[in-house]
């Protein structure tokens, strides 16, 4: 599923001629559809992502998820849970790999 990553900056090409891009930033992945993201096979996925990505949007964007990143770790869960398909597995998942707690 290397299509979202190709939303992002491009930020380096090495010697091979592979592209290497910047995770794609909330108004980035904003414009992309459900109807796109399908179309990449993405599945029943596409709505979640859709849906999130609105949902993080709504509650303050990129700052919203900044903010996370400053919470304890019960109020870290308790906000990733409000996002669509986003449960306890999942949420432990995001703060372990991109929320320095």
């Amino acid at each position: 599923m290397t299509y979202l990553s190709t939303k992002g900056r491009l930020i380096y090409v090495d010697e091979n001629k592979n592209e290497f891009y910047q995770f794609p930033t909330i108004n980035e992945l904003s414009v992309l559809t459900e109807e796109e993201l399908r179309k990449q096979n993405f599945g029943y996925r596409a709505k979640y992502i859709v849906s999130t990505v609105d949902k993080i949007i709504e509650n303050g964007g990129e700052k919203w998820i900044e903010n996370i990143s400053g919470m304890e770790y019960s109020d870290s869960m308790n906000q990733l849970l409000k996002l669509t398909g986003i449960g306890r597995k999942v949420a432990d998942c995001i703060m372990l790999h991109s929320v320095s707690l």
